[in-house]
């Protein structure tokens, strides 16, 4: 698969940057990850969070994730992408684009205008030992006495 990867960067002033990139490949990977071809620098996208492929000569996006991507507003899993279609990543857009001659693919990359620097984890992704009824205070003080009785 060749795909032309567009991406975009705005300024001050709302001036847009644009550097666009030629993948050759299987397949074209997104995520936190740095072996990733699209690299997405949001927190809330898993090291290996989606790829894009072609089936019978249409690109496909499939998750890797439960929590899957937003398609045109919609969550899915798998999902078919046509010129036009929007495919977000935590606060990653892209915009699939028609292809040029040459390509099977051709697609935008931005970070949204909206994100925040500071964006985490959804807190249901979080794991503490308090959620799971085990206070440390106490475990503290029982090991503690533990040992002075050994």
């Amino acid at each position: 698969m060749r795909a032309l990867i567009r991406f975009l960067r705005r300024g001050p002033g709302g001036a847009i940057d644009q550097k666009d990139k030629l993948y050759d490949g299987e397949a074209v990977t997104l995520g936190r990850a740095t072996d990733q071809v699209v690299q997405c620098k949001d927190r809330r996208v898993a090291l290996a969070h989606a790829r894009i492929l072609l089936r019978a000569g249409q690109p496909v996006v499939l998750c890797h994730v439960p929590g899957g991507v937003l398609v045109n507003g919609t969550l899915q899993r798998e999902a078919r992408l046509r010129p036009d279609d929007t495919v977000t990543l935590g606060a990653n857009v892209l915009r699939i684009l028609e292809p040029p001659d040459g390509c099977d693919l051709a697609f935008s990359f931005e970070l949204d205008a909206e994100a925040h620097a500071g964006d985490v984890a959804p807190e249901s992704l979080r794991l503490r030992l308090a959620d799971l009824g085990f206070a440390k205070r106490r475990w503290s003080w029982a090991l503690f006495l533990g040992v002075l009785l050994v």
